[in-house]
């Protein structure tokens, strides 16, 4: 989830170059909705949305309802550009873990890490993972959608 083209379009292609399923979506508010229709393994938030509501906001929302609703927990893992947040008060309000942005090479270090069972968040429990990845520019996910199917991958895409 970015409103920076540059960001999801990045994460985009290098998720893909690895053979990761990913959707986008356009805001914090199509996030949680995808959140709450279909399972994700792992979900980049960027915390610096430029329109709706923020990716703090959007863990807040959709955490409860996770955890009243389904028996997985699904990763969060914050994009930090400009935030003030730390990154422990990041993980206190219910992201997993926190990334700085750019941050193309340690994207695909999180991901082979959770995967492995590497990583902080534990061992993946599937062997093709469903990744969210939400942007609002129009443009860019556009940008997205058009590299995953050339790729073969199947896409989603919420807007409100």
């Amino acid at each position: 989830v970015s409103d920076m083209e540059v960001v999801c379009t990045m994460v985009q292609k290098a998720l893909e170059e690895k053979g990761y399923s990913v959707s986008t979506a356009d805001s914090g508010t199509a996030a949680v909705k995808m959140l709450q229709d279909s399972f994700f393994d792992v979900c980049f938030l960027n915390l610096d949305l430029g329109t709706g509501m923020s990716g703090v906001e959007a863990t807040r929302k959709y955490r409860p309802w996770e955890a009243k609703t389904r028996g997985e927990r699904t990763n969060i893992c914050a994009l930090k550009g400009s935030s003030s947040d730390s990154d422990e008060s990041l993980v206190a309000q219910g992201f997993d873990s926190v990334l700085a942005t750019p941050a193309k090479p340690l994207l695909i270090k999180y991901l082979d890490d959770f995967m492995t069972g590497n990583s902080a968040a534990g061992a993946a429990k599937h062997v093709k993972m469903k990744v969210l990845v939400a942007e609002d520019s129009h443009v860019a996910r556009r940008v997205a959608h058009k590299n995953l199917t050339d790729l073969g991958r199947s896409v989603d895409v919420a807007e409100d």
